[in-house]
């Protein structure tokens, strides 16, 4: 898309910079509570790629507009990873689902934030499974976004990988469930772990989807009362499923 943008005051110093300069902010950020100099942030101008923002830019001429051609989604991605450098482990784990006699070992992720379980289609072909209903479902997504969708009903069980503990299970039909999320990688949490006698079903580099995503109607079944917190400041919540 394309903006102008009207930059430089009377004096030819940015409007925008007196203001931080008489909130005390960074001029790279525009956060409070530290100087220029010891900002860490990755900001950059679009035009001569420096680290500051476009209004900020002290080389643009007095009312100068500027015609700027740029990827919205180049914006929002650095907006994005200056949010946040944590690390977030999201809740996966490796199971074995059966549907008809036939079983498969998966990837599934636990989100409570999902009503309802969801099993890939291609997932449902391969284990060749027969809808028992149909459901009309109205989906809303963050930013309160809805559509509505038909999908298909199977029951299926669900073990962890010793067989040890099982779960029948209603799930919905889905095309695709997320974008691909990594295993979680080997660390001190992993070590730390493993020295307390617990171990990961989903660790070390996979490159295989999200199959099954076990949602509200069926996650709290599978948490034990076992939490640890571990030096690390992670947290480790057990489930009957590993």
């Amino acid at each position: 898309m394309k903006k102008n943008l009207e930059v430089g005051g009377t004096d030819g110093v940015p409007p925008p910079l007196k203001g931080l300069k008489k909130s005390k902010a960074c001029f790279v950020c525009l956060k409070v509570r530290h100087r220029f100099r010891n900002c860490k942030s990755n900001v950059q101008y679009m035009i001569w790629r420096k680290k500051h923002w476009t209004i900020l830019c002290p080389e643009t001429s007095n009312s100068t507009n500027i015609n700027i051609t740029q990827n919205p989604t180049i914006d929002e991605n650095i907006a994005l990873s200056n949010q946040s450098q944590l690390e977030v482990l999201l809740q996966t784990l490796v199971v074995i689902t059966e549907v008809g006699g036939k079983t498969k070992t998966v990837r599934a992720l636990l989100d409570t934030g999902s009503q309802r379980s969801y099993l890939l289609k291609s997932t449902i072909n391969q284990m060749k499974a027969t809808a028992k209903q149909s459901e009309n479902l109205t989906h809303i997504v963050f930013g309160g976004i809805s559509s509505k969708k038909q999908h298909n009903c199977y029951k299926l069980s669900v073990s962890n990988l010793k067989k040890t503990y099982s779960c029948k299970m209603q799930v919905l039909d889905q095309q695709v469930i997320c974008q691909y999320i990594p295993s979680i990688q080997e660390g001190p949490w992993s070590e730390e772990l493993q020295n307390k006698g617990n171990e990961f079903t989903d660790i070390g580099k996979s490159s295989q989807p999200i199959e099954l995503l076990i949602g509200a109607d069926y996650a709290g079944n599978f948490f034990t009362e076992n939490v640890l917190h571990l030096s690390s400041g992670l947290v480790a919540v057990e489930t009957y499923l590993g």
